[in-house]
């Protein structure tokens, strides 16, 4: 997994105070002063845990280095909402500073393993990337977990919420036939450009292979390339490891194509399936009901969340956006909202938010629950392409008024 600095910075601005936060943020010497006291508090505070990496972690926390500067930019803003959440909807002290605060990652700490949770296909299906403890009140002990995006500005598209390979929506027996009819979809696919290719004398399919099954065709691999034939990056005339032609073809007939339209065809008899277990996956929409079926944990209180930090050092000034909060209580009940209407769920291709220049293989659909678009999805190959699409997900503008209290308009 690789280090992300926000996140430690983050669980360290939470044992400070919004008046220390803020004064951090007045000035890049400031900014400096406080980072190094963050590092000094996360690396010699016990209640700073880590599962693994610490030493990792706490050497990347360089004060002079820019990057870690525009990262704690990111993780005051993410501090200052997280306090808010927890004050608004959690009751916490309308300044809260933790007592005990873990990092996940590979290896959780205890006590907090307990909340690693590996469901619906999903080892990490509770994504807390760090979990706050703020103390115990009568009989239980409170947790809070924190899904920590960032970004530059308030205003920018939102970092994804999850990059998973295509099928892993799919977790079920139910999804057998769908998976099946995909998978024989993108075989058939995939031999039928190759075939194309050879025609137009992009490559050539050696006489050896011609006769190949679908299957077999897509794995196959041509004298001089260690690249099965759908991963050839050059054409014959160029070589195949010399040029990029063929693969820029091959993301244009990807693109352009009929393959994803193929695929929406075989889920549209099961979007309910679909939609259901990809808003649950993305959205955690099980992970209280999850964990309070392990009675092991009853003593605890476990509060959820999708946090973005906004910030970035700009000049050499800190500034510093409004962080956005988006509670587990907060997403149920707008889908709760939309559950009560009797729309059904769609999915429906999009255009290219970014227009038509880009040559990747990929394109875009949205989750909708009537006219309300719940999620905007990016389905793309990146890399191989004997491999699933690999698709990432975002919020929609509309979803996120909805969590936010707006009534939504069927």
């Amino acid at each position: 997994m690789a280090l992300e600095f926000s996140e430690i910075s983050t669980l360290g601005c939470m044992f400070f105070s919004k008046r220390e936060l803020g004064n951090a943020s007045k000035s890049l010497e400031n900014l400096k002063k406080f980072t190094l006291k963050v590092k000094n508090k996360v690396k010699s505070d016990s209640n700073v845990r880590f599962g693994t990496g610490k030493s990792a972690f706490i050497n990347a926390m360089d004060p002079n280095d820019p990057k870690v500067l525009d990262d704690m930019c990111k993780s005051i803003s993410a501090a200052i909402a997280i306090k808010k959440w927890l004050y608004e909807v959690h009751n916490e002290s309308p300044d809260t500073k933790i007592k005990k605060g873990y990092m996940t990652g590979n290896v959780w700490p205890p006590p907090v393993n307990a909340f690693k949770l590996s469901a619906f296909g999903m080892a990490d299906y509770n994504s807390s990337d760090i979990i706050l403890y703020t103390g115990k009140q009568g009989s239980n002990e409170y947790y809070y977990g924190v899904s920590l995006k960032k970004k530059n500005k308030e205003h920018d598209d939102d970092p994804t919420l999850i990059n998973k390979a295509f099928d892993s929506v799919m977790d079920g027996s139910e999804f057998n036939t769908i998976k099946n009819d995909i998978k024989k979809l993108r075989i058939n696919w995939f031999a039928d450009k190759i075939r194309k290719a050879h025609q137009k004398k992009l490559i050539l399919i050696e006489r050896a292979h011609q006769d190949l099954p679908d299957e077999k065709l897509i794995l196959a691999k041509p004298a001089g390339t260690d690249d099965p034939y759908p991963n050839i990056k050059g054409t014959l005339k160029e070589g195949y490891d010399g040029g990029t032609s063929f693969r820029k073809w091959m993301n244009n007939e990807i693109g352009n194509g009929n393959l994803y339209s193929s695929m929406l065809k075989i889920i549209e008899p099961h979007i309910d399936l679909f939609a259901n277990s990809l808003i649950n996956l993305v959205l955690k929409v099980n992970l209280s009901n999850k964990l309070n079926a392990n009675k092991d944990l009853n003593k605890y209180y476990f509060g959820f969340a999708l946090v973005t930090g906004v910030g970035r050092l700009v000049n050499y000034t800190p500034n510093i956006g409004t962080g956005a909060v988006y509670p587990q209580e907060s997403v149920l009940a707008a889908l709760a909202s939309l559950s009560s209407t009797k729309k059904p769920y769609k999915m429906v291709q999009i255009p290219n938010p970014a227009g038509e220049e880009s040559n990747a293989a990929k394109v875009f659909f949205e989750i909708r629950k009537g006219k309300v678009p719940i999620l905007r999805l990016q389905v793309r190959y990146k890399g191989s392409f004997t491999a699933q699409p690999q698709f990432q997900a975002f919020l929609t503008k509309e979803f996120k008024e909805i969590i936010k209290g707006k009534i939504p308009n069927y």
